[in-house]
């Protein structure tokens, strides 16, 4: 696609790859330490451990907006450039990233910003844990679309 003189397809399925690394990156740093973390904070604090959940809760609300709207507008320009088997992938396992977060992780982190049980709050980060390692699963897959993608821009 040609716009101002330019081939926007390679500038497109760079900035998708781009966008797809970040959210990986995000999703591990948050799987491999920050809920662990959170796990070990309400073990040692669990009387203490919805409130310091809600304050995680608020801060990431700041940042998922902006990790995650990058890789829907990433995904949808891809598809709507070049439309294709491959783009459709892509943007069917964003979309799968944003089902399980708001109809999984979302719930979860309520309920744990709300506890004051300790079992509950192990519990609810033992759930939070298992749907966070599809949400890292289905971003290295995304990683892996996007780099087929761009191998093949035109797909």
């Amino acid at each position: 696609m040609a716009f101002l003189g330019v081939d926007w397809v390679p500038a497109i399925a760079v900035a998708h790859f781009a966008a797809a690394a970040a959210h990986l990156a995000f999703q591990a740093v948050v799987h491999v330490v920050v809920y662990p973390g959170l796990a070990d904070q309400a073990a040692t604090d669990p009387a203490h451990a919805g409130e310091l959940h809600a304050r995680y809760t608020e801060r990431m609300a700041r940042v998922v907006p902006v990790v995650y709207g990058v890789l829907v507008v990433t995904a949808a320009t891809a598809l709507a450039v070049t439309p294709g088997l491959v783009t459709a992938i892509g943007a069917g396992l964003v979309a799968l990233v944003l089902v399980v977060t708001g109809v999984l992780a979302v719930p979860l982190h309520r309920r744990l910003s709300e506890t004051g049980d300790q079992g509950a709050t192990a519990a609810g980060l033992r759930r939070l844990a298992r749907v966070d390692r599809l949400r890292v699963v289905l971003g290295v897959a995304l990683v892996i679309q996007s780099v087929v993608a761009f191998a093949s821009p035109r797909a």
